[in-house]
């Protein structure tokens, strides 16, 4: 239409589609005992459907209920009749089961930000999948890290050993080696700096690091120059008492761009 001040062009036929199904789940899926989508048999969809599946559902957010939105996460459970690699679940109501649901997918990419409902109980789900994880944003999610040393303590008096429930290791928190790309924001405490480099320890391959609304010291901003890699650090809004000596850590950072 001309002169028209917006896009006056529909959406593309698929996303038509696409939208169609999530206002008609039934088309495609059964419910089972408990609520939760089970893919109809005979249905196979590839990745690019799957995704644009689920951000279409997910626009759709404030018409679904808490319960509605995990259940629907499990019409990707099957993870060889559909196929999953980059998921966005910021700002939802996802639980830790419904997230290790996706997580099956081994997926490279996963922002999980404004996701009150998950616990700690989120950093096993993810090491047991995370193994070709690059992009991960936890956001202000922080919660998922909240006792985690109480956790790893009482399960070692239970069991007298080194090894925990949660998948923890002796040099890591999360066990994802292939990490590109990291943001967390609001970690506070004393000790969160220690949290931070026990964190951050592993990821060797890290390029992009957003620690943005975290209270971090210098001492531990002194750990960052064993990212080699690191070409992004993103610190707003963090407090930096001694400027000048973190400028000195900064400078070392030689990819750093």
């Amino acid at each position: 239409m001309s002169g028209c001040g917006f896009t006056c062009d529909p959406d593309p036929l698929q996303q038509q589609c696409l939208d169609y199904i999530t206002n008609n789940l039934n088309i495609v899926c059964t419910t089972g005992w408990s609520g939760e989508c089970q893919l109809r048999e005979g249905l196979y969809f590839p990745l690019e459907i799957c995704e644009q599946l689920l951000r279409s559902y997910r626009k759709k957010d404030s018409v679904h209920t808490e319960t509605e939105e995990n259940n629907f996460l499990y019409l990707f459970e099957d993870t060889e009749r559909t196929r999953l690699k980059h998921v966005n679940l910021r700002d939802s109501d996802i639980t830790d089961d419904s997230l290790a649901c996706v997580l099956r997918h081994n997926l490279i990419e996963l922002d999980i930000s404004k996701c009150s409902n998950l616990t700690n109980y989120t950093i096993k789900v993810i090491n047991k999948s995370g193994q070709k994880l690059q992009v991960l944003n936890i956001g202000d999610s922080v919660q998922i890290l909240e006792d985690l040393d109480n956790i790893v303590k009482s399960y070692q008096t239970q069991h007298g050993d080194g090894r925990t429930d949660y998948s923890f290791g002796d040099d890591f928190i999360f066990d994802c080696p292939n990490m590109r790309k990291f943001s967390i924001h609001s970690l506070q405490g004393p000790e969160s700096h220690d949290l931070m480099a026990a964190i951050l320890n592993p990821f060797k391959k890290l390029y992009a690091l957003d620690l943005s609304h975290c209270q971090i010291t210098i001492a531990f901003m002194d750990c960052l120059t064993n990212l080699s890699n690191l070409a992004s650090l993103v610190l707003y809004d963090v407090e930096i008492q001694d400027i000048e000596l973190a400028f000195m850590v900064i400078s070392k950072l030689k990819r750093l761009r």
